[in-house]
């Protein structure tokens, strides 16, 4: 966790004049691993986990394993506060990801996340709010005082 490793390559840009397609896609399931938090060189975090949903009951049950990317700060939110088998709802848009192993090149899809939570239907949460981080000027003329984030405007 935290190492120092190269961005993900993921097919962002549309190619011979295309428009990129991406899947919006929303998944219940179960964390099948913990968060793995890395760090590009950049400064930038971005984090990694599976999601192992359900479909059906019983015997008769499929499972769907999604593999998930977070990035940025919603990247070290995740790692913080999602553990292995934690129960979620994950928002998100599925896209190719592309790699290379022993030589070989391959690909897959992973479910880039735009929102992630508990299920409060099997927990309980505590949400903390992080602290804006409003422009030095803008946050000086409102009379934004940094250690206090409920702070009212001033009259």
């Amino acid at each position: 966790m935290g190492e120092d490793v190269p961005e993900p390559t993921l097919q962002h840009e549309p190619t011979n004049g295309e428009r990129s397609m991406s899947t919006r896609k929303n998944i219940v399931g179960n964390t099948a691993t913990d968060v793995d938090l890395k760090f590009a060189q950049s400064g930038k975090g971005w984090a990694t986990f599976t999601v192992i949903s359900n479909e059906g009951k019983d015997d008769k049950a499929s499972k769907c394993v999604t593999r998930c990317k977070a990035f940025g700060e919603l990247a070290e939110n995740v790692a913080s506060s999602i553990t292995k088998g934690t129960r979620v709802i994950v928002s998100g848009r599925e896209q190719t990801e592309d790699w290379e192993t022993n030589g070989e090149k391959r690909s897959g899809n992973v479910l880039i996340v735009d929102a992630i939570g508990p299920d409060l239907r099997f927990a309980t949460a505590a949400v903390t709010r992080n602290q804006s981080k409003p422009s030095t000027a803008l946050a000086a003329s409102a009379g934004y005082e940094p250690s206090d984030p409920w702070a009212t405007e001033p009259d």
